[in-house]
């Protein structure tokens, strides 16, 4: 939201912010609040299914806006330095299972069923395919790349972070990440 807020050239004193929890569609269907913060590939398919329109308002990509760092793997230094030929192999499975759902979204679907009973029905599994179809977008950087760190993403986000008081100090980028656990190409 604080990303969303400057790059709109506006701060949180221009409008009222309120915490509603996860009631994303209650709060916005029940007229509590103008506006959600929501996940585009859940809250905006659960809006659209329940034939609610809306539109969601993303950050801008490169170097236009200020960038935050999706959801990635993480562990402690102490793990990776007994464990780190293991977490290799994990990362390189989880990468491999990414394309694998992105390349058969259906077939993806299916094999869950196994693991997760409420896609038993059609309702649920036209659900699973919207969702998955808006997050597979997400799971890619601008080259189409999987499981790629940018540094640039990185020192842009931390400064970001640190100019909105999130962080007590700055942080150098390359503390954040490490690529060297992605697989050699």
């Amino acid at each position: 939201m604080l990303a969303l807020l400057k790059e709109g050239g506006l701060s949180t004193k221009d409008t009222k912010v309120q915490n509603i929890g996860f009631t994303q569609q209650a709060a916005l269907t029940g007229k509590k609040v103008e506006g959600v913060m929501g996940y585009l590939n859940n809250d905006a398919v659960a809006f659209k299914e329940a034939g609610t329109s809306v539109r969601a308002i993303t950050l801008d990509s490169g170097d236009k806006g200020d960038p935050l760092v999706g959801v990635g793997l993480g562990a402690k230094k102490s793990t990776l330095d007994k464990r780190g030929d293991e977490m290799k192999k994990f990362v390189d499975a989880s990468l491999r299972g990414m394309r694998y759902v992105m390349d058969h979204p259906d077939e993806a679907i299916q094999l869950s069923q196994k693991y997760v009973p409420s896609l038993r029905g059609d309702k649920q599994r036209k659900n699973a395919r919207a969702v998955l179809k808006a997050t597979i977008p997400l799971l890619k950087n601008e080259q189409g790349e999987v499981g790629v760190n940018d540094p640039q993403t990185w020192a842009r986000m931390a400064d970001f972070m640190y100019d909105q008081g999130l962080l007590g100090e700055t942080v150098p980028p390359e503390d954040a990440y490490d690529n060297d656990y992605l697989p050699k190409s």
